[in-house]
């Protein structure tokens, strides 16, 4: 009985394996096919940038169909299949504004899939009683093993990464329609669920998580897009490669286990205090990069990826989740991803690009990790100020001397 009640919480898992998979595939290697093909740091990162522009425009709409609708799977499998079919005109032809208008038509269906797979994930795993981040550290596992044991393929095969990208794509659609309903009529609600929705929503700490989650997104969208190319400068190897790029996303997983395993303890924590924790260590990994002296390094810094953008990331989705009205859930994640995949690659990938060009690759990390350093101090510190009674109760008293 326990196993068919568990059989949807692996379902959703295995779909993340097969999902994430199909992403470190496009986007662990799509700067290295554009590196291959002759492009500047510059050009790289602006087709790059068309995506996160994209998700500006695109993404509210796609998560606006899907709340009214309610109807989140079938807008799921729309995205998957749009994506899985546009991947392959990757490969139809070549040239610059060729891959630029290509880009376009694929991010109108790939900015979507995230935060519609996010959405249905958190809402049916929390309302079946389950931890999210047991699900979800199959998207790392999935993403750790495409990138380990392909690095060496796509090293001679690297232009066969669009059919194995749109392969994937395409069984995580079939995944998709196994899954559980997760829209709010589903019968799996839990009365602390019901709860939680009625709570007064926090628009202004909303606001404030996303903006500064957005600087943190920056720097964590410019290292994805640039430190395989950074990476390939000091090792040829295709093996080596593919393991610092395994590191990030395998360094996720006991930070998702240690989450799942004390879930109750770290919702008690309060999400500023996680989110400046994390940036601190944001900016330390940043330096590591800069002092990086060979690919052993650059792999140690690769494993901060857990207790950084996973830690930020998992922080942000459950907190939407938790908070935000069920009617608007998707829209609040759809702003996430606006300001994780679309503003802050912006920035990370079109400008960390030109910086590259001017600076080089080893300055930028230098410039990004004193950007993450301040404004992690910055907010931080502003929060602590205006919201922890000890600090406030010690300046009143000053101002009364």
């Amino acid at each position: 009985m326990n196993k068919i009640r568990n059989f949807p919480v692996r379902l959703y898992f295995f779909y993340y394996v097969i999902l994430y998979a199909g992403i470190a595939v496009y986007g662990g290697y799509i700067s290295i096919y554009y590196m291959k093909a002759g492009f500047s740091l510059s050009e790289i990162g602006t087709l790059t940038t068309i995506g996160p522009l994209f998700s500006l425009f695109v993404q509210p709409v796609w998560g606006m169909v899907s709340d009214r609708t309610g109807k989140h799977r079938l807008v799921l499998t729309a995205a998957l299949f749009g994506s899985s079919a546009s991947v392959l005109l990757y490969s139809v032809h070549t040239g610059y504004l060729f891959y630029m208008v290509i880009t376009m038509l694929f991010m109108l269906f790939y900015t979507a899939i995230q935060p519609l797979s996010d959405t249905i994930a958190v809402d049916y795993i929390t309302r079946s009683g389950h931890n999210y981040s047991a699900v979800r550290v199959g998207g790392s596992i999935g993403f750790s093993i495409v990138v380990l044991l392909l690095g060496n393929f796509f090293n001679e095969h690297l232009n066969l990464l669009f059919l194995l990208c749109s392969g994937l794509l395409f069984l995580a659609l079939i995944t998709s329609c196994l899954l559980p309903n997760s829209e709010p009529n589903a019968a799996v609600n839990l009365p602390h669920a019901e709860k939680a929705e009625q709570k007064p929503f926090d628009k202004r700490k909303f606001v404030f998580l996303i903006c500064f989650s957005c600087v943190l997104f920056f720097a964590l969208s410019f290292n994805f897009n640039f430190v395989g190319i950074y990476a390939k400068q000091m090792t040829p190897s295709g093996t080596l490669l593919g393991i610092a790029l395994c590191a990030s996303s395998i360094s996720e997983v006991p930070v998702l286990i240690l989450i799942t395993k004390f879930s109750r303890q770290f919702d008690h924590i309060n999400i500023v205090t996680i989110i400046t924790a994390a940036g601190l260590l944001l900016g330390l990994r940043m330096l590591l990069y800069f002092f990086a002296q060979n690919i052993g390094m650059i792999i140690l810094a690769q494993t901060m990826q857990g207790i950084t953008s996973m830690t930020i990331f998992y922080s942000m989705v459950t907190y939407i989740n938790r908070e935000i009205p069920a009617t608007h859930k998707a829209v609040g994640q759809s702003v996430l991803v606006i300001a994780q995949s679309g503003i802050s690659s912006i920035l990370g990938n079109i400008g960390g690009g030109y910086v590259s060009e001017w600076l080089g690759i080893r300055q930028t990390y230098l410039l990004i990790a004193g950007i993450v350093f301040a404004v992690t101090i910055f907010c931080g510190g502003l929060y602590m100020l205006r919201h922890n009674r000890t600090v406030l109760a010690f300046f009143s008293r000053l101002k009364k001397h």
